[in-house]
């Protein structure tokens, strides 16, 4: 998620949508943007939250009067987009985007996390991500930067899990919802979640993943944003999501999430 108080605009990221393409490009355009709400400890939010928590962390006037969007995209995509994703063991794009730039604490912190990954040292790897809150506490780094070290380690531990538990996209789309800790919880969550406040959809703007570029940019004219969209983080898969699905992954998927598919004019 961000807030950006120069183009009055908050923005829900949604998992797996494009999200880091739109967050990048306000950035570029927004030093100020707002990518943490430090309320209190019990309320920082950051990345991927509902819209009702941003609500609650946040001046109810600035929440009333900004335009909030966010990016949806077809499940069926999704999914299997995350699948791939985690089953890769995640990209440099979707590693977390910064709360501090140049922060020594998470330089350190990311060094020695991509010796791991590169060295496939499963058991450490899990070890150190684990201790996120100690070394942050170590390294004397600010709480805004102690909440993204925590937001990697749980990162980490889900697809440390997926890759343990689903060789293959047919054994993710089984995975059992309640996993210990909820790790597996927000793959089991409509899209339509995340944007509701009492039932009743509370952003301004969806846009759409496949059409991404032509939504965006009617929605920069309405915000006067000067930007335009890099879509970095494209899927080369493109439309052969279909090939990945048998019937039983469908039936599972589709009633998964038929509140997408519905509310958002989804099908297969």
């Amino acid at each position: 998620m961000f807030v950006s108080h120069r183009y009055r605009a908050i923005f829900v990221h949604l998992q797996r949508t494009g999200g880091n393409s739109v967050h990048r490009v306000f950035e570029a355009h927004d030093p100020e943007l707002v990518v943490a709400v430090p309320i209190d400890p019990a309320k920082q939010r950051t990345k991927h939250c509902f819209v009702a928590d941003i609500a609650d962390a946040i001046d109810p006037a600035v929440f009333a009067g900004y335009t909030k969007f966010c990016v949806v995209r077809n499940p069926f995509e999704r999914l299997l987009s995350w699948y791939h994703f985690l089953a890769d063991g995640g990209n440099v794009e979707d590693a977390g985007i910064r709360v501090a730039h140049g922060s020594r604490g998470l330089s350190v912190y990311e060094r020695g996390l991509a010796r791991l990954r590169a060295g496939r040292r499963g058991r450490l790897l899990g070890a150190y991500t684990g201790l996120a809150h100690g070394l942050g506490r170590a390294l004397g780094i600010d709480p805004a930067e102690e909440l993204e070290l925590r937001c990697e380690a749980i990162g980490e531990r889900v697809i440390r899990e997926v890759r343990r538990n689903a060789a293959s996209f047919t054994e993710f789309v089984e995975l059992p919802r309640n996993h210990p800790g909820g790790l597996l919880e927000r793959f089991f969550v409509n899209q339509l979640e995340y944007l509701q406040i009492d039932g009743e959809l509370a952003v301004d703007h969806v846009l759409r993943f496949e059409q991404l570029g032509e939504d965006f940019a009617a929605l920069a004219t309405k915000l006067e944003f000067p930007g335009a969209l890099p879509h970095v983080n494209a899927s080369s898969r493109g439309r052969r999501y279909r090939e990945a699905y048998d019937a039983q992954t469908r039936a599972r998927v589709s009633e998964r999430f038929a509140p997408d598919l519905a509310a958002f004019s989804y099908e297969f």
